[in-house]
Parts: C-alpha cells; sequence; structure tokens
C-alpha cells in the first residue's frame, strides 16, 4: 500500500511496533511523497527504549472516525522514531 493509498482511506498516520521490544509509536507521514511505500519505514525505524532497528509499521486505522478496520490493531505510546536518510 503506497501512502496516497492509505490518504484515500481517510488515514494520514502509521502506527509502528518495534520488532523486538514491541514499544509503539504513531507517526505523521504528511510530509513525504504519495508514492512511498508503507513497508518502506519498516526497517528505517529505531527504536528509542533499546535503539532497535526495524519495525512493523501500518496505517493508523484508530485515527478513523468511525473506529479502526476489524483486523487493525490499536495505537499506543510513541517510544520510535524515523532514521534519518
Amino acid at each position: 500500500m503506497t501512502l496516497a493509498s492509505m490518504r484515500a482511506n481517510g488515514v494520514r498516520s502509521l502506527w509502528a511496533v518495534c520488532a523486538v521490544c514491541h514499544h509503539e509509536a504513531v507517526l505523521n507521514v504528511d510530509t513525504y511523497n504519495e508514492a512511498v511505500t508503507i513497508p518502506s519505514f519498516g526497517p528505517e525505524m529505531v527504536c528509542t527504549c533499546g535503539g532497535i532497528i526495524g519495525a512493523d509499521v501500518r496505517p493508523n486505522w484508530s485515527e478513523l472516525p468511525q473506529g479502526r478496520p476489524k483486523n487493525a490493531r490499536s495505537n499506543v505510546g510513541n517510544d520510535l522514531q524515523q532514521m534519518s536518510r
């Protein structure tokens, strides 16, 4: 899925979960090009708790007014940051 597709579905941020310690964060991606794919963010994420590189990244469906889709998980915390490119 691209950011354009995600935005077309009414979502403007990503939900990231550390691949090792499971800390979570919501990331605003308004400044990124619409052609960027959501999976491309995962390897670029760095956990602020343990410095682990890599995260599971998905659209933040919980920001939708009617709630999240059935298969989406909720967002909590802000312990991940994106590595500079």
